[in-house]
């Protein structure tokens, strides 16, 4: 696993110059300084549940004067006509991708990949609510990590894999993996129109 720059033990500054995306005539939003160098590397539209159906993500890497890595994903959403940074959800050293899942009908999350080190995949999974996001798993593997859902899957599963080091064979290039899951519980259903 590497070490992000947040994890370096000092606070750096932000120096880089803001970043202004147009995404369409009427969508157009700020990326604040983060760092001495920064690269937008992914921007997705995102339903993030209430308030934040027309959220924008982006993924951000950036880097330190000395090369220290930190990623980030930014969360806008209109405010008053105009996109408002929502949330910065720092990261580890590199930004991979993210996605929108549901948990159930009404209940989405933002799968967020990213990697770290020569071989680690890094794993968080959010749920957005009226307090801000909601960290609902932060983890990974040099073996690999992934959440997966489909028609025949009703609960997002996060999958783990776990190196075998019992095999003299094993290797992170081939190789089986064993895997464990977990899952993404739901919130509990709501009484009385809370």
């Amino acid at each position: 696993m590497g070490v992000s720059a947040l994890e370096y033990g000092i606070t750096p500054e932000h120096t880089s110059a803001p970043l202004t995306i147009e995404l369409d005539a009427t969508t157009r939003l700020t990326v604040p300084p983060h760092l001495a160098q920064q690269e937008v590397v992914e921007i997705q539209r995102a339903n993030l549940g209430p308030g934040l159906e027309e959220s924008v993500v982006v993924g951000l890497d950036a880097r330190t004067e000395d090369g220290m890595k930190q990623a980030y994903a930014l969360v806008y959403a209109r405010e008053d006509g105009r996109m408002v940074l929502q949330a910065e959800l720092p990261l580890r050293e590199h930004f991979e991708r993210f996605e929108n899942a549901w948990v159930n009908q009404d209940e989405p999350v933002l799968i967020i990949n990213g990697a770290s080190g020569n071989h680690f995949i890094d794993l968080w999974v959010y749920r957005f609510g009226p307090r801000g996001p909601e960290l609902l798993f932060a983890n990974g593997s040099a073996a690999g990590a992934e959440l997966r859902h489909n028609a025949t899957t009703p609960v997002p599963t996060i999958w783990i894999a776990v190196e075998d080091w019992t095999d003299p064979n094993w290797s992170f290039a081939k190789g089986e993996r064993r895997l464990w899951t977990l899952r993404i519980a739901s919130r509990p259903a709501r009484s009385g129109g809370e």
